[in-house]
């Protein structure tokens, strides 16, 4: 698939569709699992080496740079240049997920949030999230689940954008990247054995809600629809899924002397 990283309309569209999430009020369970769960899981502590996959405008280093040294990567120019006026204390770097660049072992932390979907070689960038992860370090991901309403929903969309001829629009790019590279939970976990990650915990988010009027918002709340994406068997067809992981390979641990450390 060609890079759409490249593409600044693709770019721009992403970018302003996440800023008007963060205004609306339909899509509170979409931040609570993305922001709320992810940072419950992740347990960012004061002296992490952490590391962001898919950084994006730098919304995730925003909330932990004050705590710990937190470095992220994109591929996109355009985003990184956009982190780098956001944040104060992180640093960005211009990489691929499938290419990290930095040293064996030097991270305690990685988060990808919205990210690995949009790559092809999900096998080789666990695998490189694991060669940068220390001995029991911890990988938290927040991706769209495959097997779920929302995805076949994405499927009928780009349906009608390939009827109208509209498969320019930045829309239909990212709906077809994501019902075509999106993994399920067996998938995840899968790929987390091949390369010594051991899935620990995970949860789902379901945001189909959006999709509904505002005025049934209320009921939503009465149901406690935030629990749904634990409960048993349903958690499996979630729209989103939260996933973490453990380093559990046995091998040497680091030595101390994080501050002083070269990651790259």
């Amino acid at each position: 698939m060609r890079n759409i990283w490249v593409n600044e309309a693709f770019v721009e569209q992403l970018d302003d569709m996440l800023r008007r999430r963060k205004r609306e009020r339909s899509d509170e369970l979409f931040y609570y699992g993305r922001v709320v769960l992810v940072d419950t899981l992740l347990k960012v502590k004061d002296g992490d080496y952490v590391l962001d996959i898919g950084c994006g405008g730098g919304d995730t280093i925003k909330r932990y740079e004050n705590r710990c040294f937190v470095v992220g990567i994109d591929i996109s120019r355009k985003m990184c240049k956009e982190a780098k006026k956001n944040i104060s204390r992180g640093e960005i770097v211009i990489a691929s997920m499938e290419h990290l660049p930095f040293k064996d072992g030097v991270m305690d932390k990685v988060v990808a949030v919205y990210s690995i979907v949009y790559s092809p070689h999900k096998r080789k960038i666990m695998k490189e999230i694991s060669r940068v992860l220390r001995e029991k370090g911890e990988l938290v991901i927040y991706d769209p689940n495959r097997i779920s309403i929302r995805t076949l929903i994405r499927r009928l969309l780009c349906i009608k954008f390939s009827i109208s001829g509209e498969k320019d629009n930045p829309k239909y790019i990212h709906h077809k990247i994501v019902t075509k590279q999106a993994l399920s939970y067996f998938d995840f976990r899968n790929l987390g054995y091949e390369v010594n990650l051991n899935l620990v915990y995970w949860c789902g988010i379901f945001s189909i809600h959006t999709f509904l009027p505002s005025k049934i918002f209320s009921l939503m709340d009465k149901l406690g629809y935030k629990k749904w994406g634990n409960a048993p068997i349903l958690k499996f067809f979630s729209d989103f899924l939260i996933l973490k992981f453990v380093k559990d390979r046995e091998k040497e641990n680091c030595k101390e002397g994080r501050k002083e450390e070269n990651v790259f």
